[in-house]
């Protein structure tokens, strides 16, 4: 019998996620809904309808008339995954600890498995893949993170030499690898691009904490204000593109250079989203939750 302490901890667990996660994804949404209205000429396949809205609101990806499955937000599709893991979590939560890590890992070890088993329309393509192994990663690097408070015991230059290791393969396989781009967003991206994640943060894990607190405080700041990064870089990236088009001098600049100052822009304009926006609306909804 579970108690209704253990169903206020899942209640409990949901709401939290949804302060966290909810509002600053319709915000999102809601902008770039009024941007496809007012100009479809900006988006390549997406065309507006009500139920694309609603649907979109809700995680649920629609397939446009090309074949494109995607949210009114397409950088935020993998929030239809975000959502069941979190589901998956709160559940876990009624459990006793190693029971719960139990259920979250076989529940995740099933999902990545089941499109070799079912396969049916759009929805359950989208849905039934092997990313949820790249959730599993990350159960493991929270484990490793609470139970290993001295690091991998891995030296330091050995840990550097995986950072850059990691990254390197991170961003050199998309523009390398034979096959066809889809192959990144499909069942073999745990591979490409969730191992060398995995093995990042592990090293990353191991360097410790930075000595400086100006850098110590700038990666947390940039840490905290990654969600927001995440759902806005889209925009920004638009707002790039649409000036590098309008002014020759810029077009003559190296994509290297391109590609280096639009991080920088999209990760400031987080910043500033997360400190202007995200933290006032977190704040209203938290003091009233």
């Amino acid at each position: 019998m579970i108690s209704v302490g253990e169903w206020q901890i899942f209640a409990s667990s949901l709401k939290k996620r949804t302060i966290r996660i909810y509002p600053m994804y319709v915000i999102f949404t809601l902008i770039t809904t009024g941007i496809l209205i007012a100009i479809p000429s900006l988006f390549f396949s997406l065309k507006y309808s009500n139920s694309l809205l609603l649907s979109s609101l809700f995680f649920i990806p629609s397939q446009m008339d090309n074949g494109d499955v995607t949210l009114i937000l397409a950088v935020a599709w993998t929030l239809s995954y975000e959502v069941v893991f979190y589901l998956i979590f709160a559940i876990a939560m009624i459990f006793p600890r190693r029971y719960g890590l139990a259920l979250i890992c076989v529940s995740l070890a099933l999902w990545s498995i089941s499109h070799t088993v079912y396969q049916g329309e759009y929805i359950s393509e989208y849905f039934l893949s092997t990313l949820p192994l790249e959730f599993l990663f990350g159960v493991l690097l929270c484990s490793v993170f609470m139970h290993s408070e001295n690091g991998l015991r891995v030296n330091k230059p050995l840990s550097y030499f995986l950072v850059l290791l990691s990254i390197t393969s991170i961003l050199t396989i998309p523009f390398n690898f034979p096959y066809d781009i889809s192959e990144f967003r499909g069942n073999g991206r745990f591979i490409y691009f969730g191992i060398p994640s995995l093995i990042l943060f592990l090293a990353l894990f191991n360097t410790g904490r930075p000595k400086n607190p100006i850098v110590s405080t700038s990666i947390e700041l940039i840490g905290n204000a990654s969600y927001v990064t995440y759902l806005s870089h889209f925009l920004t990236i638009g707002v790039i593109k649409f000036i590098m088009k309008r002014i020759e001098i810029i077009q003559s600049i190296p994509l290297s250079i391109i590609v280096i100052f639009s991080c920088i822009t999209c990760t400031t304009v987080g910043i500033l989203v997360h400190i202007f926006v995200e933290r006032k609306v977190l704040g209203f909804l938290n003091s009233r939750a």
